[in-house]
């Protein structure tokens, strides 16, 4: 609901486009820049994303081995 030019949308999509860098390793910062604002126009994405927080939220307060249950071990190695 920010608009593009208020710092919070600003600050957001820059992290987004950050994390599209990690994973494919595409050095165009505008690329990533595009292809992140056009990721939270879709709301399914959105949505995973919420759902994907908040199992990572659980993940790290339990801290009882649950990182089992994540497959990549990209996600394991960098996000736990």
């Amino acid at each position: 609901s920010k608009s593009r030019y208020d710092p919070i949308y600003i600050c957001f999509l820059r992290n987004i486009a950050f994390r599209i860098f990690l994973c494919t390793k595409e050095s165009d910062s505008v690329f990533n820049w595009s292809i992140a604002e056009k990721l939270i126009k879709n709301k399914e994405w959105c949505n995973a994303c919420v759902i994907v927080a908040d199992i990572y939220r659980h993940i790290r307060i339990q801290k009882n081995g649950l990182s089992e249950y994540i497959r990549s071990g990209w996600i394991r190695n960098n996000y736990l």
